[in-house]
């Protein structure tokens, strides 16, 4: 059976995007697209605009010509990504800004990229068409911690016609900034906020988990679990309270720095199906089975798990697929996999739609009986 080194003497990492934090830093919009003139923000709902947070960005871009799309779901497709390329196709900006949750700025970098494509959206998300080397400029601005997608170089939409979610990996899809402001996270509603925190666990430890992990991945995720275990439940308890807001903004970013090298495993590769069957969040569907797998994948990740239990307080190495599904428990929003009631039908059509190139990520190869017989038994 493989096992994961805590050390490699072989290994690469590369991250472009610059990262500032702090409101007070949001005038760095408007420095590093110094040149620009047109720039359109793009939200999704109108809580960007009720609790004053686009009203913010608009006055940092100052005399800035600035138009404002909004609308995109919590729950993007494809087609809300042709909607978003074809309004910028008419209004040609030179800078976009994604200021939103992981959706937002999603269907935001697709957009941006695909506007240099003559090939429709699907046939990028089915790989069958490069994507483009976005040629706007990009700043995204998480206003949830946990999607991580204002440092990686991933988007996930759905498929119009299947309904099922697909991953998107380009370099073309880094953001130019992240603009990571903790005031923006102190509104997010407790489900908001417990299913994207528990996404941002999931891409620490995947990060962890990966066959792709590296040195400096390793220490990103550390610490992103780190933070996640001194303030995830207290942000979710008071999310006002910036201590904590702050906390988890930092986590989600270091969780996004470290798997947007290692990209993710069996617990995305199986949550994306989860999430179509079932109807429920991106990060819910991680949560619901991240347990599960964190007792899959233990006998591959023993010194990891036992640098974890340090950090954590845990006794042993095996406390620590429930220590997730306690923080899970705890959030009080998200059941666990036997909460789907899932009947035999959903379980092998989990396992016939799981996203394959993640499942392929993972450090021990999880057969189709072994998945089953773990979605069965919880």
């Amino acid at each position: 059976m493989p096992t994961s080194s805590v050390e490699r003497t072989t290994w690469s990492y590369y991250n472009p995007t610059r990262v500032t934090a702090g409101v007070q830093n949001i005038d760095e919009i408007a420095n590093v697209h110094s040149n620009a003139q047109g720039f359109v923000i793009v939200t999704g709902s109108s809580s960007a605009e009720s609790h004053g947070y686009l009203d913010q960005v608009r006055s940092a871009l100052g005399m800035k010509t600035v138009t404002t799309y909004s609308g995109i779901p919590p729950e993007p497709s494809q087609s809300d990504a042709e909607r978003l390329r074809a309004y910028l196709a008419a209004h040609k900006p030179e800078v976009v800004i994604a200021l939103g949750g992981g959706s937002v700025m999603d269907v935001a970098k697709v957009a941006c990229s695909a506007l240099q494509s003559n090939s429709p959206i699907a046939a990028l998300m089915d790989r069958k068409a490069p994507v483009p080397r976005r040629l706007l400029g990009f700043t995204a601005i998480p206003t949830t911690a946990g999607s991580g997608s204002e440092l990686t170089p991933f988007a996930v939409l759905t498929n119009d016609q299947t309904g099922l979610k697909q991953s998107l990996p380009s370099p073309n899809l880094y953001p130019d900034l992240a603009l990571v402001i903790p005031d923006f996270l102190r509104t997010v509603p407790r489900k908001v906020a417990s299913d994207t925190g528990m996404d941002a666990l999931a891409h620490a430890l995947e990060a962890l988990w990966s066959i792709h992990n590296n040195p400096v991945s390793d220490g990103l995720a550390y610490r992103a679990i780190q933070l996640i275990d001194g303030h995830f439940i207290a942000y979710l308890d008071d999310p006002a309270d910036l201590a904590h807001a702050n906390a988890m903004a930092i986590a989600a970013g270091l969780a996004g720095k470290a798997f947007s090298n290692t990209f993710t495993a069996a617990c995305h590769g199986l949550s994306y199906p989860i999430a179509a069957r079932f109807r429920i969040s991106h990060g819910a569907s991680c949560a619901v089975i991240l347990d599960l797998i964190a007792r899959l994948n233990a006998p591959a990740v023993q010194q990891k798990y036992r640098i974890l239990c340090q950090l954590l307080s845990l006794n042993s190495p095996d406390d620590l697929p429930d220590y997730v599904a306690s923080l899970r428990q705890a959030t009080g929003c998200i059941p666990n996999f036997a909460g789907l009631h899932a009947t035999s039908d959903d379980v092998q059509s989990i396992i016939n739609e799981s996203f394959k190139p993640l499942m392929a990520n993972n450090p021990i190869q999880l057969d189709d009986t072994t998945i089953k017989r773990a979605l069965q038994e919880a």
